[in-house]
């Protein structure tokens, strides 16, 4: 079957030594290959870091949602979050 989202994957590895990481970066990379298509590169909401923002993620669809909702319920910016819609 095909994956679709949403899933949440993580990935992480020991770099003890420099040959480990570079069989740790080999690992990845070749399981970020396999996911392929699947592999939409968004980010949970709460995971997002200080140089992302919210497009990254939610797809656009969603965004746009969110920004409405966001503009009828508080159109006065009263809320915020570190990662505004």
């Amino acid at each position: 079957g095909t994956l679709t989202a949403p899933y949440f994957v993580n990935i992480g590895g020991m770099h003890a030594n420099p040959q480990n990481g570079a069989a740790v970066e080999s690992r990845i990379s070749a399981l970020l290959r396999t996911l392929g298509p699947a592999n939409t590169a968004r980010v949970p909401f709460n995971f997002l870091s200080p140089e992302q923002n919210a497009a990254d993620a939610f797809d656009p669809a969603t965004l746009a949602r969110l920004r409405a909702v966001k503009q009828q319920r508080d159109p006065h910016g009263v809320f915020r979050s570190n990662f505004p819609v």
